[in-house]
């Protein structure tokens, strides 16, 4: 069965007379109730061609910004009372 990147599940509704058979996403709680009730199916139909749902890149490339090692402040600028290297002390 196709998924989406969202969870939604991919399937297809059966052709009737009047409408042919197209491929729908639906949330797998509407999903499980369209399958029960037998007007849409997980296999697609013939005729029908399958457009898998677009993914999101399965690597994304890490961060290249510098590393910070020197922290700098303006004078006046104190710690509030009471606080000292970052805690409560």
């Amino acid at each position: 069965m196709l998924k989406t990147s969202e969870g939604k599940w991919v399937l297809f509704t059966k052709p009737t007379d009047d409408q042919p058979a197209e491929q729908v996403e639906h949330w797998p709680v509407d999903a499980r109730i369209l399958l029960k009730n037998g007007s849409h199916t997980t296999e697609a139909p013939e005729g029908v061609a399958v457009v898998p749902p677009v993914q999101p890149p399965e690597h994304v490339g890490v961060p290249t910004a510098p590393v910070v090692t020197m922290f700098e402040a303006k004078a006046g600028d104190e710690p509030p009372p009471g606080l000292k290297r970052g805690r409560k002390e």
